[in-house]
């Protein structure tokens, strides 16, 4: 992808190219029916309220034993049944649940961004070419967002996640409020870094490749190396005995191998 020069903070800047609200690619009913759909979603933004989110009934959430947490699909064929009345569940780890950040915060490769027009969404407008970050200089990015924020709608005060979250969905269903968020979408974990830490028993589909660990008793919970070989790490989940995706032995990202995110 062409590059420009570098912004005055040192990072690179990619060329930006056109906002299109609708894909030029589609069939000439395609089209139509996508901006009917823009014009419909419009309509919505005037539940400025939250009255209509209030009205849905919460997932449900589930705190399994650390016993039950050892098998992922064996845990949600029990939880199932009663789960999928709701769309939606969350699964909350058992006490003493903190695996690492296994991100090189020190690595001086840069990724990828896009500017995320929020108060624009529900337009379906499609996000340009962020700036590129290394990991430090992103969180660096994301302090001073979140300190400008805070200094323009909470100046007295310490705000609080649900505030937050409350702020975000009031921007995507007014568009009141301006607000661009850069953020690192869809960074391949093979060729950057992952979160979570990579098996060394073959449990990952980038990690070790071979199967070490055929006969070794489960880590203890909590263990530098239960988070590398536990079955909920990302890395690992698509191996879980019992997956149909333990067949496919190529990586692919979403799939076998997750995609990270930052921001």
């Amino acid at each position: 992808m062409d590059q420009v020069p570098s912004s005055p903070g040192g990072r690179s800047r990619r060329v930006r190219r056109k906002t299109q609200s609708v894909p030029d690619d589609l069939s000439t009913d395609e089209q139509l029916m996508i901006r009917q759909a823009i014009e419909n979603s419009k309509l919505d933004t005037g539940i400025s309220d939250g009255q209509e989110i209030a009205s849905i009934p919460p997932g449900a959430v589930y705190h399994p034993t650390v016993e039950e947490f050892k098998d992922p699909l064996v845990y949600i064929a029990k939880i199932r049944k009663e789960a999928e009345q709701y769309g939606i569940c969350k699964v909350v780890p058992p006490p003493g649940w903190n695996p690492p950040c296994h991100v090189d915060m020190s690595s001086g490769k840069r990724f990828e961004t896009k500017r995320q027009l929020v108060h624009k969404l529900q337009q379906g407008i499609t996000f340009d070419d962020g700036d590129m970050y290394t990991p430090a200089e992103y969180q660096s990015f994301a302090s001073d967002q979140t300190k400008r924020w805070k200094e323009a709608h909470y100046p007295d005060r310490d705000m609080t996640l649900a505030e937050l979250e409350k702020d975000y969905w009031s921007i995507v269903e007014t568009g009141k409020t301006e607000y661009v968020a850069e953020y690192g979408n869809d960074i391949d974990c093979t060729e950057y870094w992952s979160g979570f830490p990579l098996s060394t028993r073959g449990r990952s589909m980038n990690g070790t490749n071979v199967n070490t660990g055929e006969g070794l008793p489960e880590p203890e919970y909590g263990s530098e190396e239960y988070y590398r070989e536990s079955w909920w790490n990302l890395n690992n989940i698509s191996n879980t005995p019992g997956s149909v995706l333990r067949h496919v032995r190529v990586p692919i990202n979403g799939v076998n191998v997750p995609w990270l995110y930052m921001g």
